[in-house]
Formats: C-alpha cells, sequence, structure tokens
C-alpha cells in the first residue's frame, strides 16, 4: 500500500487487465488508498493468524481502522510513527540462532510474505500506545475495570481452552544415526547408548557420563530444568522428546516402554525429528514432570482479565477511529460499493 495508489503504464500505455483488477482502489481512507489486493492480502494474514474473521468484510474493516489511526498520527504533534521500531521489530523477530527452530522458520517465511501486513500491524500499535499515554479520554474508558461477573462468563465459556503449559524437567541425550556402519557396530554402537541410558538410572550427573563416550551428540543434549515444554521446545530441544516424556508409555520393537518420573531408557530406534528431518536416537530420563490440567478460575483471573482488557483496548480503538469518521475528522471515501456495509457497521457502532 502505498499513498495515493499510482497507475503505471506499459511502453504504450497500455495495463495488463489483471493489474487493472488487482490494483483497483476499493476506497481512500484519508490520504491512503486501499486496493483490493489488500484487501486479499489482509484476509489471508487474518486467516494464518487466527486474528479477525478472516473474510474480506473484516479485512477492510481491518484496514480501515489501521490506516485511520495512521493517517490521524501523520496529523498530530503527539502521534508520530516511528519507521525504525518498526525496523528493529521486525529483524528481533526473525533474527534467530537455532537453524532448527520451526517457529522461527515459519516466522520468517510469513513475514516475508506478509511484509507489508505485519508493518501495518507495528504502525497500528504504535498509534494505540501513544493513544494510551496522550489521550487521557481513551485512557480513561480501557482501564475502567472489569465486573468479576464479565470474567467469571468468560472464564465458563472458555473453560476447555485455560488449562496450564505441561512442564517437565528431563535429560535428554540426541545422537544422530550413523552412516555406513556394518550390523556389528551398529550392534555396538547401540549398546553404547543403551549403557548411558542404564548409567542414568542411578545418576542424573548427564555430563560426567557423557565425558566417558566418545560420541557426537546433538547441541541440545543435556538436562533441562523444570520449565514449560514449548519454552524447551523454542531452545531447541525436539518436540518429539517432549512427546514422550508426558507419556505413560510408548511402543517400540521392543514391547512397550513404561514412562514415569526417575525412568530413564534408550529407545532402540532412531526417529526421525520434524525439526531436523534427522533419523536420531534419544535418551531420555523424566526427572519430573506436570501435565496439562485445567486452571480453576482464580488461576486463569490474570489471563481473562488481560484478554479481556485487550478485547476492550480493540473495542475502543473501532470506537475512536468510527468517531472521527463521523466528525468529518477522517474521511473514508468508498469506491467499491460492496463494502458499504462494513463500513456502516464500523460507524454505526
Amino acid at each position: 500500500m502505498k499513498k495515493f495508489a499510482l497507475i503505471i503504464f506499459l511502453a504504450f500505455g497500455l495495463v495488463p487487465i489483471y493489474a487493472a483488477v488487482i490494483n483497483s482502489i476499493s476506497a481512500n481512507v484519508g490520504n491512503y488508498a486501499i486496493t483490493g489486493y489488500d484487501i486479499q492480502k489482509e484476509k489471508e494474514f487474518q486467516a494464518i493468524g487466527g486474528a479477525g474473521k478472516g473474510d474480506v468484510n473484516s479485512a477492510f474493516k481491518e484496514l480501515v481502522i489501521s490506516y485511520g489511526l495512521i493517517y490521524l498520527a501523520d496529523k498530530s504533534d503527539k502521534l508520530k510513527i516511528r519507521e525504525q521500531e518498526v525496523d528493529s521489530y521486525i529483524v528481533s523477530f526473525t533474527n534467530f540462532t537455532n537453524a532448527n527452530d520451526p517457529a522461527a522458520q515459519f516466522r520468517t517465511k510469513l513475514i516475508g510474505e506478509y511484509s507489508q501486513e505485519y508493518r501495518l500491524r507495528m504502525k497500528k500499535e504504535q498509534v494505540i500506545r501513544m493513544l494510551l499515554f496522550y489521550d487521557q479520554d481513551f485512557k480513561a474508558k480501557v482501564n475502567q475495570e472489569i465486573p468479576e461477573k464479565e470474567k467469571r462468563a468468560f472464564y465458563q465459556k472458555n473453560r476447555q481452552s485455560l488449562v496450564d503449559t505441561p512442564k517437565v524437567d528431563l535429560i535428554v541425550v540426541g545422537v544422530v544415526q550413523p552412516k555406513n556402519m556394518s550390523l556389528d557396530e551398529l550392534s555396538s554402537f547401540e549398546g553404547t547408548l543403551a549403557s548411558i541410558a542404564d548409567q542414568l538410572k542411578g545418576s542424573d550427573d548427564i555430563n560426567s557420563i557423557l565425558k566417558k563416550k566418545s560420541l557426537n551428540v546433538e547441541p541440545y543434549s543435556g538436562r533441562s530444568g523444570f520449565k514449560d515444554v514449548y519454552e524447551l521446545m523454542r531452545a531447541g530441544y525436539p518436540e518429539e522428546a517432549m512427546g514422550i516424556a508426558l507419556k505413560d508409555s510408548i511402543p517400540s520393537s521392543k514391547g512397550n516402554i513404561t514412562i514415569k518420573k526417575g525412568s530413564a531408557f534408550f529407545y532402540p530406534q532412531p526417529i526421525p525429528l520434524r525439526a531436523s528431518g534427522k533419523p536420531t536416537y534419544l535418551i531420555i530420563k523424566v526427572i519430573d514432570r506436570k501435565n496439562a490440567v485445567p486452571m480453576t478460575f482464580e488461576k486463569a483471573n490474570y489471563l481473562i482479565e488481560n484478554r479481556l482488557k485487550e478485547e476492550k483496548i480493540m473495542a475502543e480503538v473501532e470506537n475512536y477511529v468510527a468517531a472521527k469518521i463521523n466528525k468529518g475528522e477522517l474521511t473514508v471515501n468508498i469506491v467499491d460499493k460492496n463494502y458499504e456495509g462494513a463500513l456502516n457497521e464500523l460507524i454505526r457502532r
């Protein structure tokens, strides 16, 4: 999206029909133009991110609000967009050192495909933060206390999704399956791994045990500490190891393996790990674990309050933009009449 969409002609003044359709202006918000392409990309972005309804009207409304806030910031002495802050955030969001981290790779790919939509979100959030600082009326509305009744109603409606994150404290040793081993060599290699698991049954000192073995172990090998499983996966621990550690038993070629606190075992087959794609032998000792359990209202109260406060902020942002449109301080000109209903829904709040 650029200020005032430009019509670009080819050498003989002819523009392909598809370009005219893609770049057709659907609406102008202040001095910003929203094209059909912008709406389609925002719709896709919402569907991937789980924000909004993921339909064209929801996408259009989001773009009107975002560009409305940016336009108002352009006209204000206090509400100023800081492009450098946006750039720094995107760099930090995609800067990762663990090449096997699937979440980081996904973020990088997503920002590459939806860079404009991400930048628009960041600018919108900047303006909202400034409104919360400078606009006393806006701040007062947002900071109203959320009634207990409203929080309990949210808890009852969403209690199935309000669960404690599983946590584990475990020792993991990963060794990529060696290539070109004879059967005797492979048997000896697997015997070494099994002996490490046996030693772990009586000790948690994995570093001392590994020092005595000549193995090329994966970087995550070691003790995790009692942590959230998602935190451990972000740190590079295999998600397969987390899944195994939370089970009561798993099947193997040598029969079921019982998993409980204090148990240590060598899984007798290499597992093709999703993050690396490498067939990897795993040795695991579960020192402690806490499976996901439903939260009580008291424990979920803080999360619920934050969620409802976030919803209140977004509702007040919509009210703020709608009020500016109704007062004539922000002009929205609909070109594609299909979006008149979505605009009316916004300004009649």
